[in-house]
């Protein structure tokens, strides 16, 4: 059982928002507090949106009407993001830097709150000027940027409704997202440079243009390409398409409904087609600051840096909660790894992160082989992570090496569904390597066995039994979808399809995917326990991670096919020989019977854009199949050579 490595000291914990939340009301303990918090949500999440100094236009009467799915949050009450993330800031502290963008080839902007809310309201301007208004989509494919982030909270600002795709989502899954969503306006660029290559967008564009006549207008920002559009479109680049506001009054920031759409996100895709995520402006709004506000202790003072990419939700989550209160945030496009691992060092130094957020897929790629010691990390005082589970290596050496033993991790899991998360620590706790803390709060989470029953300790599937403000309303291209996805097998229980595990000591851990469990010769193996054994392994070369997936087997039921990264210590060759001493490893480290049937060394791991492993498409490209929308993987090429080793 591991032990405790971090507890926050008094004046830590004392300092933090949750602590003074929790003093308000004479509660004791965050055990306390989580249970009151879900035993009594309207409570919660009424005096928590006071707390944390939620502008609400006009005050809702009721914080929650109806049940799942259901429910409406903070009936008759009017709000826009745009109010509490831009307006006031850009009138009180109009002088502060908003956010820091660098590109991987070392451009750097830095646009302080009076600058977003002068051209928020030119682009909303644009907008309005160009016939987009209240519930109109607005397409977003686009790397991050600070036009992104000027564009998102412009379309708000009016009542429209941004939608986000990946930028490296294939021409065809776009244009098809575009058409389920009737978007009426795109905003694109003509490319864009990542891991020290340029791509080029453009057949996207063109794609677009030729797929939707009623697209009423293509914005493009220049990136270095020559102009290349269909003459039919709407054509304008960025700085022409801003000009449309000219000397026209500037639009006001529309009041809204609580459960107007504020915004459409995209699930990862692991399994297909990506679902199209309804959110609105109230809940989300609350939600996103509850978890940056009492989770992450974000304060004006701070800066935030979480790496991401506008296609995942961590994107508009950190913009909408960092600006919410009047902090600095870092953006960054490119490779997180290029030209070397110590990028993201020198960034955390250069713009002193004091919150900083990574991808477990992203610190298992940094080179552990690296000195980082030179770099003044010091600013930091909280650390993040989500996108998949964190094992309890992993979490240690981004404890020791980013937060010299001295940051809490708030190792936070949920979804783009709920924009959020359903389990957090938080950081008036001690923690433990791997821990997801417990429940978020106002998350009425449990763990329930295969029948549906809830359990008291071990594992199970994370369900939520009430409702809770940023769940989604639904996804565009099917009410019945979301009904199967999300409330089945169990009528009135939100089904998260994630394995989680809580400890007699109360802390929880999370699994994987329900899905993802093996089941070799009648015997069921957690994938991840797999890969833990593998990547714990040292002698003539270091495993810097790995994927354990499962095939159709004729005698087995199942076999254990595992895919590998690793960095050479030793002058031998990484041949069959030291491969099968590595299955011996795993089956003395882990189980006998789980040894892996096969192990295949890779140049790279394919991951999705929002850093979750794809596991359906390992197991399809090694059946021959290849994903026909390779590049909206990192590493997508990959796919290829896992089908060449299939086939052998």
């Amino acid at each position: 059982m591991e032990e405790t490595v971090w507890c926050p000291t008094e004046g830590f914990a004392s300092a933090t928002r949750v602590a003074d939340f929790m003093r308000m009301h004479g509660i004791a303990t965050a055990a306390e507090l989580r249970l009151r918090s879900t035993r009594e949500p309207s409570w919660f999440w009424g005096m928590a949106s006071r707390h944390l100094g939620v502008q609400w236009d006009h005050p809702w009467h009721k914080a929650c009407d109806g049940a799942m799915p259901y429910a409406q949050w903070f009936v008759g009450g009017k709000i826009n993001i745009v109010t509490n993330c831009v307006d006031r800031h850009a009138a009180l502290r109009g002088e502060k830097i908003a956010c820091h963008w660098e590109s991987e080839n070392g451009e750097r902007r830095s646009m302080t709150y009076r600058e977003l809310g002068r051209d928020v309201t030119r682009c909303a301007t644009a907008l309005h000027e160009a016939g987009i208004g209240k519930g109109d989509v607005v397409g977003m494919v686009m790397p991050i940027c600070p036009e992104a982030v000027i564009i998102m909270f412009a379309a708000m600002k009016i009542g429209a409704v941004p939608m986000q795709p990946a930028a490296r989502l294939g021409a065809d899954m776009i244009v098809q997202l575009l058409a389920d969503a009737h978007a009426k306006i795109v905003f694109t660029v003509d490319g864009y440079v990542y891991g020290g290559k340029t791509i080029d967008v453009r057949p996207t564009i063109r794609t677009i243009a030729d797929a939707h006549p009623q697209m009423r207008i293509v914005v493009t920002m220049r990136m270095g390409f020559a102009r290349a559009l269909p003459n039919r479109v709407s054509e304008y680049f960025w700085a022409d398409f801003m000009l449309r506001a000219g000397r026209k009054e500037p639009v006001q920031t529309l009041s809204l409904d609580a459960e107007d759409r504020a915004l459409i996100l995209y699930s990862s895709g692991t399994t297909g087609k990506p679902k199209s995520i309804v959110h609105v402006h109230g809940g989300m709004l609350v939600n996103t600051a509850k978890e940056v506000g009492y989770a992450f202790d974000c304060h004006t003072k701070d800066t935030f840096f979480w790496v991401t990419n506008l296609g995942w939700m961590m994107a508009p989550w950190e913009m909408i909660g960092v600006q919410f209160f009047g902090g600095t945030y870092v953006l960054y496009e490119g490779s997180p790894t290029y030209p070397t691992s110590h990028r993201l060092f020198e960034m955390i130094d250069r713009y002193r992160v004091s919150i900083f957020g990574f991808s477990p897929a992203g610190i298992k790629a940094l080179d552990k082989n690296e000195d980082y010691s030179r770099h003044d990390l010091s600013s930091l005082r909280i650390l993040g992570s989500t996108g998949a589970p964190l094992d309890a290596d992993t979490w240690k050496w981004y404890f020791e090496v980013f937060g010299k033993k001295n940051c809490p991790i708030m190792n936070i899991t949920g979804g783009t569904e709920i924009m959020g998360c359903l389990l957090s620590p938080l950081p008036i706790e001690p923690q433990i390597p791997g821990t997801v803390g417990g429940p978020g709060l106002g998350m009425a989470v449990d763990i329930v066995d295969v029948d549906g029953r809830c359990i008291s300790f071990g594992e199970g599937t994370l369900i939520c039994s009430a409702p809770f403000p940023s769940m989604t309303r639904g996804f565009l291209d099917g009410y019945e979808q979301f009904m199967e996805t999300y409330f089945a097998p169990w009528a009135g229980l939100w089904n998260h399809h994630d394995r989680v595990r809580r400890d007699v000591r109360g802390f929880w851990f999370i699994m994987g995917r329900d899905d993802d469990l093996i089941n070799r010769g009648g015997v069921k193996h957690d994938p991840m326990a797999i890969e833990s054994a593998l990547r714990s392994f040292s002698g003539d070369f270091q495993v810097t991670d790995a994927v354990a997936v499962s095939v159709p087997d004729d005698v087995l039921g199942q076999k254990i096919i595992c895919f590998i990264t690793v960095v050479s210590t030793g002058a031998s060759p990484i041949d069959g020989s030291i491969l099968e001493r590595l299955r011996a490893y795993v089956g003395k480290m882990y189980d006998p019977s789980g040894k892996p049937d096969e192990i295949h060394v890779l140049r790279a791991l394919p991951i999705t854009l929002s850093a979750k492993v794809p596991r359906k498409k390992y197991v399809q490209a090694y059946q021959g199949e290849i994903p026909e929308d390779t590049a909206s993987y990192a590493h997508g090429e990959v796919f290829a050579d896992i089908a060449q080793l299939g086939a052998q």
